[in-house]
C-alpha cells in the first residue's frame, strides 16, 4: 500500500504520443475547380467548335457539388451550360471574393455574350464563325479559377498539357471547322445572294453569284460538303430556265454529275449537308428532259435509259432513308420514263408500287393521282394489246 502511495503521478500518466511529421502536400490533392491557360482554353474551344466550354462548365459544376451545392446535377447544367452559366458565373464571382483574388468577372456580360452570342448571329445574318467564338464569355472566369486554385493550392500547376482527348476531339472536329471558315467568307456570301437572286427571279444575277461561290470554294480544303450543296442549288437553277433556254440543261447535269463525284468523298454521309437520293433523282430528271427536248430516236432511246438508271438510284436512296414521299415520287417518275420508252407493262408495274406506297402511308393526294395515272396506263396496255392483235390479223 505504501509502495503504491508513494508511486509518482508521473508514473500513472497515460503516453503521450508524439507527434509525427506532417507531409508537406497531403497525397491526390486536387484543385476545387477545373481551369486551364487561357491559350488552351481558348485553342481547344475553337477547334472543339466550343464543345470543350460545355465540358469546363460540368467539370466546375461538379466541383461545385463536391465543396459547396450537393444535389445539383453537373452533368445536366454541363449540357445545358449556356442555361446555367450566369448562376455558375455568380459563383465563381463569390469564390473569387472569398478567396480574396482579384477576378474581373462580370456574370451578365459573361452569360449574355456565351448564351446569346449564337443567337445573334442567325438573327442579325452574321457568319457562322462569330458563334464559335461565344466562349470568349467565360475567359474571365478562366483565368479567376485559375488564380483561385494558385491560392489555394500553390503547388498545382495550371493545366496547360494538350492531351490526348484533346487532339482526339480537334482531329474530329477540324474539317468541320474549316467548312465553318469557309462558310464565313465571301463563298458564303456569294452562295447567299445566288439564293435570295434565284428566289426573286433575277436570274442571270444568280447564276454569277453561283459561279463565284463555286470559283471560291473549289480553293479551299475540306470544303467540299458545301461545294456540293451549291452545286446541287446552282442545278435546280438552271432546270427551272430549261423551258425557256434548253441549251441550260447540259450545264445543269454537269452540276449534278461534280456533286455525286464529290459524294464518293463523304460514303457514310458524315458531313452531308444534301440528300443523294435528291441528286441521283434531279439527275435523272436532266436526261427525262433531254428526251423532250430531242427530235433524234437515238438520243432518245438513250436518254430515257440513263433517266431511268438515276431514277432508280434516287428510289434506292430514298429507300434505305425511309424518305417515302420521296420514293413515291420516284416511282411514279420510273413509271413515266418506261411509259416513253414504250414498255407500259413495266410502267404499270411502278405505279402499282406508288399506290401501294400511297396507301400504305396514308398519301391522300397522292393516291388519287396515282390511281388515275395507273388506270390510264392500264387502258393504253389493253389498247396497244389490241392493235397488236389486229396487226397480226391483218
Amino acid at each position: 500500500m505504501d509502495n503504491q502511495l508513494t508511486n509518482t503521478p508521473e508514473e500513472h500518466a497515460m503516453p503521450c504520443p508524439q507527434p509525427q511529421p506532417q507531409s508537406s502536400e497531403a497525397p491526390n490533392r486536387q484543385p476545387e475547380y477545373y481551369s486551364t491557360s487561357t491559350l488552351k482554353f481558348c485553342v481547344v474551344s475553337l477547334l472543339t467548335l466550343g464543345l470543350f466550354s460545355y465540358y469546363w462548365c460540368y467539370k466546375n459544376w461538379q466541383a461545385i457539388e463536391k465543396t459547396q451545392r450537393p444535389g445539383i446535377l453537373p452533368k445536366l447544367r454541363g449540357v445545358f451550360a449556356p442555361f446555367f452559366s450566369h448562376s455558375l458565373l455568380k459563383t465563381i464571382q463569390r469564390s473569387a471574393t472569398n478567396a480574396q483574388v482579384k477576378a474581373a468577372i462580370y456574370p451578365f456580360v459573361g452569360f449574355c455574350i456565351y448564351f446569346f452570342t449564337p443567337f445573334l448571329t442567325r438573327v442579325l445574318n452574321l457568319y457562322e464563325l462569330v458563334a464559335l467564338l461565344s466562349f470568349i464569355g467565360l475567359i474571365p472566369a478562366n483565368i479567376a479559377l485559375a488564380k483561385i486554385n494558385a491560392k489555394n493550392y500553390p503547388k498545382q500547376g495550371v493545366d496547360r498539357r494538350f492531351t490526348a482527348w484533346n487532339a482526339a476531339f480537334a482531329t474530329l472536329c477540324t474539317p468541320m471547322l474549316i467548312l465553318t471558315i469557309v462558310a464565313s467568307t465571301a463563298t458564303m456570301r456569294n452562295y447567299e445572294q445566288a439564293l435570295k437572286a434565284h428566289e426573286f427571279g433575277q436570274n442571270e444575277k444568280a447564276a454569277q453569284h453561283y459561279q463565284l461561290a463555286l470559283e471560291q470554294v473549289q480553293d479551299s480544303l475540306f470544303a467540299w460538303p458545301l461545294e456540293i450543296n451549291i452545286r446541287a442549288a446552282y442545278g435546280e437553277h438552271l432546270l427551272s430556265q430549261v423551258e425557256q433556254k434548253p441549251e441550260l440543261l447540259w450545264e445543269a447535269r454537269e452540276q449534278y454529275n461534280e456533286a455525286l463525284s464529290l459524294n464518293e468523298l463523304d460514303r457514310f454521309q458524315i458531313l452531308a449537308l444534301f440528300d443523294v437520293g435528291y441528286l441521283w433523282s434531279a439527275l435523272a430528271k436532266t436526261y427525262q428532259l433531254e428526251a423532250a427536248y430531242t427530235d433524234n430516236v437515238d438520243v432518245y432511246y438513250d436518254a430515257l435509259q440513263n433517266a431511268f438508271y438515276a431514277q432508280d438510284k434516287a428510289a434506292t436512296e430514298f429507300e434505305a432513308e425511309q424518305q417515302w414521299r420521296s420514293l413515291n415520287a420516284s416511282y411514279y417518275s420510273l413509271g413515266e420514263i418506261a411509259e416513253w420508252y414504250g414498255d407500259y407493262e413495266e410502267a404499270i408495274r411502278w405505279l402499282e408500287k406508288a399506290v401501294e406506297l400511297d396507301k400504305r402511308h396514308g398519301f391522300e393526294d397522292d393516291l388519287i393521282v396515282d390511281s388515275q395515272y395507273l388506270e390510264r396506263l392500264r387502258a393504253a396496255l389493253a389498247e396497244s394489246l389490241v392493235n397488236s392483235d389486229r396487226g397480226s390479223e391483218g
